[in-house]
């Protein structure tokens, strides 16, 4: 099993307020998989998607990725899983506007401290995927939302992650520009990506092969 959740719980408390965002959450995802996360604001499917993402830990349960447990892991192997095996998507793009396109590529590359000439090699191949190659000495504020998105996409992929994380990716875009990049994700996934992505949008389920329904922090289908 890739990706395996037992009984996953997550609860915020301050001195005053207790939430449960999530109670005793099972799932499991197969190498390869493109699945849907789905359910209304609040419904607990960032906060999952968070803990699957290592940004957050869960309260109790287990999380296991590719045989480790990750609940038992410190924030420095977090972080390195971050980095080498995870690419993220979001919906604000999450692109460093002081960056140009291709430095914003060849950040998760210069994490690693990789060497800058192959740094830049990798981040340009990447652009030139998704057609950005043009664009590549443009700052954030001088693309528009689809192509700030495939600079989002180049730079989760250029590290060669196990798995694509996608919160809503589709959010921020026109409906041309959401089935752009939702195909860009199909065709990851059929060359092998696995891919998660959360959305309330069903024409956006509907490019998964496999759909979970999250309810009041549970998987309820």
């Amino acid at each position: 099993m890739f990706i395996e959740l037992k009984n996953i719980t997550k609860v915020y408390s301050n001195t005053d307020v207790t939430s449960r965002a999530l109670h005793d959450v099972c799932l499991k995802v197969n190498k390869g998989e493109m699945i849907a996360i789905m359910g209304r604001s609040g419904s607990g499917k960032s906060t999952l998607l968070n803990i699957i993402g290592c940004l957050d830990k869960a309260t109790s349960g287990e999380y296991i990725l590719e045989g480790m447990h990750v609940n038992h892991l410190n924030h420095k192997q977090l972080a390195k899983i971050r980095n080498q095996k995870i690419g993220f998507i979001f919906q604000n793009y999450s692109l460093i506007p002081k960056y140009t396109a291709l430095e914003n590529v060849m950040l998760p590359l210069l994490y690693r401290k990789m060497p800058y000439k192959e740094c830049k090699k990798l981040a340009v191949e990447a652009l030139e995927k998704f057609d950005l190659i043009d664009a590549r000495n443009k700052k954030p504020h001088q693309l528009s939302g689809g192509q700030q998105q495939r600079v989002a996409i180049a730079r989760a992929i250029v590290g060669e992650p196990e798995f694509i994380l996608a919160d809503e990716p589709t959010g921020a875009l026109d409906q041309q520009n959401g089935q752009d990049v939702m195909l860009l994700l199909k065709n990851l996934n059929r060359a092998g990506k696995t891919i998660i992505i959360v959305t309330h949008d069903e024409t956006i389920a509907d490019y998964c092969e496999k759909r979970i329904y999250m309810k009041d922090g549970t998987v309820v289908g």
